[in-house]
Order: C-alpha cells, then sequence, then structure tokens
C-alpha cells in the first residue's frame, strides 16, 4: 500500500512539473506574441505616420504644380526648383539653404517641427527633395546623376522630377520613412472624351506622338501615328495605317481636366467684350463696336463674340463669348504671336500662321473648337484645347497637344469630336494640359 502511495506521490509530482513547464511556456510565449505584437503595431503605426506625410504634402504640393503656368512658371521644372528652394526662394549654399524643400509656406512645418497623428507619439516630417538628393540615401555616383539627366544641385531641379519624403515616427525611437517621386506624365498628342474620328490625313510624330480616346475610336486608312494608339472603348482600324506603338481598345480612361479659359484670363493683353467694347489689360476701353460693329481695326462684333476678319497685332486675346478667326493673318516666315481664350467656342475658318503669345498655350475654347480653313502653328509646342470638342476638317499643321475635355451642352459647331481633313501633329511632352501639367506620382518607395 505505502510502495502505491509513493508511485502516485512520484507521478503527481512529474505532473505538476510537466505543468509547471507548459505553464512557463505558455507565459513566454504569451510574452513574446505580446512583444512581436507591440512592435508589429509600432512597425504599423510609424509606417502609416509616414504615408500619411507623404499624402498631406501631395495634397497641397500637386495643385501648386498643376497650376504652373498660372503662377508665371515657364515649365514644370522650374516650378519645381522653386518648391525645392524653399519659402525664401534661395537654393542655397549655407545658412540660406536651411528651409531648401520646406513645405512652411503651404501649411506643414519645416523639419525638425513634427505633426502629431491621433495615437500618442505618433508624428511625422516632411520635405521636398530633389532626385538627386544625399539625403535619399541613394549614393548616385557622378554617371548615374547624369543618367537620370540631374545636375548635382539638390535644390535645383533638371529632369522635372522630385520626391516628396516624410519619416514617421513612434514611441521608443521607431522611425519608417515614405517617398513619393513626382515626375512627368506621357500624355498622349491627341486625347479626346467620347468617340473620335481619324481620317485618313493625319500624321502624329514626335517622343510623346500618341493618341487616346475615352471612347470609341475609328482610325480611317493611311493614317500615321508614331506612338500608341488607344482607346477606352472599341477600336476599329482600317488598313493601311503605321502605327508606331501599341493599337489597343479597351485600355483605361486617361483623366482629361476641365478646360476653363477663364484660368488665364489675367494673362490678357486685350479683352473682346460682350458688350461690344474692346478693353485693354487694364480695363481702358480700346474701342466700341457696340454700334458700330467694325469699328475696331480688324475685328467685327457679331453677338455673341468676335471675328477677326483683318490684320490684327499679336498678344493675348481673351473672348467673352465665340471667335471667328476669318481673316488671313501671319505667314511662314513671319507668324504673328497671337494666343487665342474664349468663353464660348473658337472657329478658325481663315488662313492663319501663329505662334503662342502666351508661352505653351494657343487656342482654349470654352465651347468646341473647329479649324475649317488653314492653321499652321508649328514653331513651339502649344495647347490646342477645347472644353466641348474639336473638329478639324480643314488643314492644321501644329505642335503640341490637342485635347477636346467632351463636356456636354457647352458648344454647338461640333457634335463630339473628328479629325476628317488635314492634321500633322509634333509632340514631345513640353505641353502638358492646363490641369494636369504632365506631372504624376511617378513612384513609391518605403523604408524601414
Amino acid at each position: 500500500m505505502r510502495q502505491q502511495t509513493g508511485v502516485a506521490l512520484v507521478t503527481v509530482v512529474l505532473l505538476l512539473g510537466v505543468l509547471g513547464v507548459l505553464s512557463a511556456a505558455l507565459v513566454l510565449g504569451a510574452i513574446t506574441d505580446t512583444l512581436v505584437a507591440r512592435n508589429l503595431r509600432s512597425a504599423s503605426e510609424v509606417r502609416a505616420a509616414a504615408d500619411a506625410g507623404v499624402s498631406h504634402a501631395l495634397a497641397l504640393v500637386m495643385p501648386a504644380l498643376n497650376r504652373w503656368q498660372e503662377s508665371g512658371f515657364v515649365s514644370p521644372g522650374a516650378a519645381m526648383s522653386a518648391l525645392l528652394a524653399g519659402p525664401d526662394g534661395s537654393p542655397g549654399p549655407g545658412a540660406a539653404a536651411a528651409d531648401n524643400g520646406s513645405l512652411e509656406a503651404l501649411g506643414i512645418p519645416r523639419p525638425p517641427a513634427r505633426l502629431a497623428l491621433g495615437s500618442p507619439g505618433i508624428e511625422y516630417e516632411v520635405q521636398l527633395v530633389d532626385d538627386d538628393d544625399p539625403q535619399r540615401g541613394l549614393a548616385l555616383d557622378s554617371s548615374e546623376v547624369a543618367r537620370i539627366g540631374e545636375n548635382g544641385l539638390d535644390s535645383v531641379d533638371a529632369n522635372t522630377r522630385i520626391a516628396v519624403r516624410a519619416t514617421g515616427y513612434g514611441p521608443a525611437g521607431a522611425r519608417a520613412f515614405a517617398e513619393a517621386t513626382l515626375g512627368p506624365a506621357p500624355a498622349p498628342a491627341l486625347v479626346t472624351a467620347g468617340a473620335l474620328t481619324l481620317g485618313d490625313a493625319v500624321t502624329v510624330t514626335g517622343s510623346h506622338g500618341s493618341v487616346h480616346v475615352n471612347g470609341d475610336l475609328v482610325v480611317a486608312g493611311g493614317v500615321s501615328v508614331a506612338g500608341d494608339v488607344t482607346a477606352t472603348g472599341q477600336l476599329a482600324v482600317a488598313a493601311p495605317v503605321a502605327i508606331g506603338g501599341r493599337a489597343e481598345g479597351g485600355v483605361p480612361s486617361v483623366a482629361i481636366p476641365e478646360t476653363l479659359p477663364l484660368v488665364y484670363r489675367h494673362t490678357a493683353d486685350v479683352v473682346l467684350g460682350a458688350e461690344g467694347l474692346m478693353r485693354s489689360a487694364a480695363g481702358s476701353v480700346l474701342c466700341d463696336a457696340s454700334l458700330v460693329p467694325d469699328a475696331c481695326p480688324g475685328w467685327l462684333f457679331s453677338a455673341p463674340g468676335w471675328v477677326q476678319q483683318g490684320a490684327v497685332a499679336g498678344g493675348v486675346y481673351y473672348v467673352e463669348g465665340n471667335l471667328d478667326l476669318a481673316g488671313v493673318l501671319g505667314s511662314v516666315a513671319a507668324p504673328v504671336a497671337l494666343t487665342a481664350l474664349a468663353d464660348g467656342s473658337i472657329l478658325v475658318t481663315g488662313s492663319l500662321t501663329l505662334q503662342p503669345a502666351l508661352p505653351r498655350v494657343l487656342l482654349v475654347a470654352g465651347g468646341d473648337l473647329v479649324v475649317s480653313g488653314n492653321l499652321v502653328a508649328d514653331r513651339e509646342e502649344a495647347l490646342v484645347a477645347a472644353r466641348g470638342g474639336v473638329l478639324i476638317d480643314g488643314t492644321a499643321r501644329m505642335a503640341g497637344q490637342v485635347v477636346a475635355e467632351g463636356a456636354q451642352g457647352v458648344g454647338s459647331l461640333a457634335a463630339g469630336s473628328a479629325v476628317t481633313g488635314s492634321l500633322a501633329l509634333r509632340y514631345t511632352g513640353l505641353v502638358g494640359h492646363a490641369g494636369d501639367r504632365g506631372v504624376v506620382v511617378a513612384g513609391w518607395r518605403w523604408e524601414p
């Protein structure tokens, strides 16, 4: 009996020992799991903080870059350099470089100042950096800097690429980095909403010589396009055609920003008013065609708009209504520097040889844009855009980008968009449409 009792006691002790070991293992596992979960949570929080910093900065920086023309910059790269130089406008060196890349003028404090998120101790700081800036930790040598088209100056952009860099902070020194690289968008030379028909006398050339339609696209034989020909809807191609890139339907749509001539009004040298008055930029009346329609030399007032019917001076013209460019203007040897902006539609029925008076902007219509005459504007790349449709049934030879937003009910000259005449269009991407400026988020990366 005693022997059986002793064996039972030994068994109980062994079982208690095993249970103790199991309990210790469970406790240790629970502690380890807690620490792992805490570390994972901390890593997630600082990563989220860094992402939040980048998103916050993008919401401020992208609109600023999107208005580079209205802000007086000659290119998106110039606007990027101004942001890199910071609020004082000086790229440095020395003490003057303290605010390089700072976004404090846009509402984000200058590092090392931080912004807090909801959780205690979770913060972020943000600044802009050039893509060859050593702060990015990429250790680019001179050959790599040259390869990406940069200049080795960390606050002067050379290749239209900069980065929004954010650091997320958490408790116990936890950190994470996030970056969004901003670069030029491969905007097509001809982009329209709705359906588009291309006739057999269309040639599109240049490094950005592509065509895209947010709708159905019909391409007749004889068309030559250096790049892609794509459509969100169906693509119908009649041979023979020459397409240097892909030809495909059912592709994602391209965002076409709203075409608003009004955003350029402040650049106007002359305003052709809806009441028949021609006014200077300062508002003084240059001539009154309200009673005598042709009282303004070279112009005829025909409500609700104006007709150019003879020689006129170059400059930026803003029309409160429709515009018909009906006269003969300029020559290949001496193009007239003229930019036309109209609240209504623009009709080209005359024979015009132009170059843009407003850098990279030639014709912008709040309604439709129709070329039934002859238009030559191939010296400098410039924007030709309509809020409604674009119809070319005459002859056009242009450099730049042609955009039709396809808005309904804004004009009565074009039922959709079509090129049934002759179009020679060259585009290397120097314009960027008035809403997106050709700058997008081109990449995103994280560092632990």
